[in-house]
């Protein structure tokens, strides 16, 4: 930004932008005892379906 260097900064965001993190995010959860893919763990887990099947036996939610 001080130097005016405005193309080396747009190639800057845009290799930021085009950077695949994913590879660091599963290292880091990884080392913190988390689901490496917990997009993955949560469709296993069947939670979304018990819950909605839950829900749909349920009182109905409501503001009233």
């Amino acid at each position: 930004r001080q130097s005016g260097d405005v193309l080396g900064a747009h190639r800057t965001l845009l290799d930021a932008y085009a950077t695949d993190v994913r590879p660091l995010c599963a290292k880091v959860r990884e080392s913190m005892g988390a689901a490496v893919d917990p997009i993955a763990d949560f469709k296993r887990s069947g939670y979304a379906e018990r819950v909605a099947r839950e829900r749909a036996e349920g009182v109905g939610a409501g503001w009233g």
